[in-house]
């Protein structure tokens, strides 16, 4: 039987791929799940969590000032797990950074 040469990914929801540089985002309707899920007003939320994207064609998430997602934990967890953008779902399998491999233990060789 020939082996598979994809990748095996399994989430250990460390929090790696929420402490890489880049963007996260958000659809339409993303911000309004978000919130709800916080329990806050959609105006506070985005207030409180979320920049005009530099091209200025929608929101992203702000990142803490060590450079990680505003929405982790103090242990590292995301604290919107089950209503996550869209864009952090797709991780790894419709995009991944050029480290993604090196700091995410989900997509590290056995």
């Amino acid at each position: 039987m020939a082996e598979s040469t994809e990748t095996v990914f399994k989430c250990r929801q460390c929090g790696a791929c929420c402490r890489t540089a880049g963007f996260v985002h958000l659809q339409d309707g993303e911000a309004s799940a978000l919130s709800a899920h916080l329990s806050q007003d959609v105006l506070e939320f985005t207030e409180r969590f979320t920049v005009l994207a530099s091209d200025r064609r929608g929101l992203v998430l702000k990142d803490k000032p060590d450079g990680s997602c505003i929405l982790l934990d103090a242990q590292g967890r995301c604290l919107v797990h089950d209503v996550k953008p869209r864009q952090c779902r797709g991780f790894p399998f419709s995009w991944q950074n050029p480290d993604s491999a090196t700091l995410c233990p989900g997509l590290k060789a056995n």
